[in-house]
């Protein structure tokens, strides 16, 4: 998979690093991952809480010591970290808000909706509707593996570049349009919110960036 460019810190704080990782980037295990490429510079071992796809672009949160991760680890079980989510899917979606409670069961290197799954509960707000594709953000109740690319595989609309879910073709310059755009969490001398800016390469997020988010849809062409 093509990598692009280099993550970039965007909040250092004394007991965990917020990331926008670009796609192609794995978050730990991979030739070049978040937590090797952080361990070279800052000498320690992180700890991966908030973890994102190697297709996925975005927020990535890594804790600094044992005890952060331990604190931040039970704050994401309990919900309390939330993320939020940009999508463009294929094909156009009607509704303007949406729900999708479909439980999910992870089959080799892909997740599948399967009554005998776990719960999986994503919601997403339309923000625009093109003849092709629709804008979405999107969130989750639940945190299963590969949730968002899943659900909306299941109810006939893959994020666009998602071949593994379905899509009907690659992006040429590599990742799938699904992007961790925000996070937002409690914790002491943090502001409580980081924000992470689009893949400039993905020109199709740069228009939700220009999108007002309001309960009414917006309607705008895409070529």
């Amino acid at each position: 998979m093509k990598k692009s460019s280099k993550p970039e810190i965007l909040c250092d704080h004394n007991d965990f690093l917020v990331v926008n990782k670009p796609c192609g980037w794995a978050v730990q295990g991979k030739d070049q991952d978040l937590i090797g490429f952080y361990h070279k510079r800052f000498n320690k071992d992180l700890h991966p809480i908030s973890r994102i796809d190697q297709p996925v672009s975005g927020i990535a949160l890594l804790a600094k010591n044992n005890k952060a991760a331990a604190k931040l680890s039970a704050m994401q079980t309990v919900g309390t970290i939330q993320k939020t989510y940009w999508a463009i899917v294929e094909g156009v979606i009607p509704q303007n808000d949406l729900e999708i409670n479909i439980p999910l069961a992870k089959k080799g290197q892909k997740a599948m909706a399967d009554e005998k799954g776990k719960p999986a509960y994503t919601k997403a707000k339309v923000i625009w509707r093109g003849d092709r594709y629709t804008g979405l953000e999107v969130s989750c109740e639940t945190g299963r593996f590969h949730q968002i690319r899943a659900h909306f595989a299941s109810i006939g609309h893959p994020i666009k570049g998602d071949i593994k879910y379905g899509s009907k073709r690659t992006e040429k310059e590599g990742g799938i349009y699904l992007h961790c755009a925000q996070i937002n969490f409690p914790f002491p001398n943090f502001e409580g919110s980081c924000t992470a800016a689009v893949p400039e390469d993905k020109t199709l997020f740069l228009l939700l960036e220009g999108v007002e988010k309001s309960t009414e849809s917006a309607e705008m062409p895409i070529e």
